[in-house]
């Protein structure tokens, strides 16, 4: 595999037509974009064969990394572990599970981690969840801190990822990768050929459910009064606003981010000042930031909007009004704490009749809650 000279961010590879119609077909194709998930942009004649370009352009693979022996901090586990729980939650939402292993996932020269087409597609929820764990272990082996024994415990894909997220702040590590492909040239990555692609299924969203459901550790005490949604604005005004210099820092922060690769989770723009704010809540328990984001995310009218509302590294920062579109159509929605880890929670939103509409992950950054994404109905 090598890079699109002549168009950045792209990567190609040749391949008979055999090998390239597998790709074609592969399970992970099919799905819907993902930032973490390599993708198909277009497949052409090439003197043959068939040429291949996917994005986004893998150097490395895992396994090289980790196979250089180095000691990874737990904010460089974060960064290569969480993005892929989250890639691998997301197929599972759309009835595929994908099984990668260190092979199957990919490093951009940004170190950002991507689930690559060759990742095998399985039966079950089960063997989902042990491929990940296998993941972490060899993740662990690097990570000392990286407390593999308690993640292995969560069945619930969406709660891992959260408790990954609430680990410590993802590290770049770009740099470290730039350096081994330096010294290792081209990537080594499974074939087409290898690919195992009869034993996809598709599968009903509550397959697993019982593996998900827990207790919920605090309830609610009912939905937010309307009037509460009458000042939502100056609440959230108060939460996401910032002084000038921290919001220089803050743009310094998300500009290393990007350039290093790194999954952060980053403050939000700020909004203009207003006397309301003066009074708003400094600090607000996980489930009434859900609602005060969900909320002000049904009223937004423009991308600009919604990316207020979410992390920098959300998949729905770039879908505009991709939150509205996972919550329930009518009807207030209340929250209750499912799951809560350090600077991440997990809230399962009710509608009035009591049944769980969808779920969301929330971030806590220095600007306040901040949404990284929302799954309609029961979560993997």
């Amino acid at each position: 595999m090598t890079a699109a000279a002549d168009e950045p961010g792209l990567a190609s590879r040749v391949l008979r037509r055999r090998e390239a119609e597998e790709l074609r077909r592969a399970p992970v194709a099919g799905l819907a974009e993902h930032r973490h998930r390599e993708r198909i942009v277009r497949v052409e004649p090439w003197h043959g064969k068939r040429r291949v370009v996917t994005t986004p352009s893998v150097v490395v693979v895992l396994e090289q990394f980790l196979t250089v022996e180095r000691r990874i901090g737990p904010g460089a586990a974060v960064t290569l572990l969480a993005p892929v729980v989250g890639a691998v939650r997301s197929a599972a939402a759309g009835g595929t599970w994908l099984a990668p292993t260190t092979d199957h996932i990919g490093l951009t020269e940004d170190g950002c981690p991507v689930v690559l087409l060759t990742a095998p597609a399985i039966d079950t929820p089960r063997e989902a969840r042990e491929s990940l764990q296998r993941v972490l272990e060899r993740v662990g082996t690097h990570c000392p801190e990286l407390p593999v024994a308690a993640l292995a415990r969560h069945r619930d894909l969406l709660a891992l990822e959260g408790m990954l997220y609430g680990l410590a702040d993802p590290q770049g590590i770009g740099e470290e990768v730039r350096t081994l492909r330096a010294s290792a040239g081209t990537v080594v990555r499974p074939s087409a050929s290898s690919l195992p692609t009869s034993r996809h299924r598709r599968v009903h969203p509550l397959d697993g459910w019982p593996d998900r459901a827990r207790a919920l550790a605090v309830q609610r005490r009912g939905p937010l009064a309307a009037a509460l949604v009458i000042v939502l604005g100056a609440v959230l005004t108060g939460l996401l606003a910032e002084s000038p210099d921290r919001q220089r820092a803050a743009g310094a922060s998300e500009s290393a981010s990007t350039s290093s690769g790194t999954p952060r989770p980053t403050s939000a723009p700020s909004l203009p000042p207003t006397p309301a704010a003066q009074t708003a809540p400094t600090v607000l328990e996980a489930e009434e930031a859900a609602e005060l984001l969900l909320a002000a995310a049904r009223a937004c009218e423009d991308q600009s909007c919604a990316r207020r509302l979410v992390t920098a590294d959300s998949p729905l920062g770039s879908a505009g009004d991709g939150v509205k579109d996972r919550l329930p159509a009518h009807g207030e929605v209340s929250a209750v704490l499912a799951d809560l880890n350090g600077a991440s929670a997990v809230v399962h939103l009710t509608t009035p009749p009591g049944t769980a509409a969808a779920s969301v992950l929330i971030i806590r950054t220095e600007a306040g809650w901040l949404i990284r994404d929302v799954y309609a109905g029961a979560t993997p």
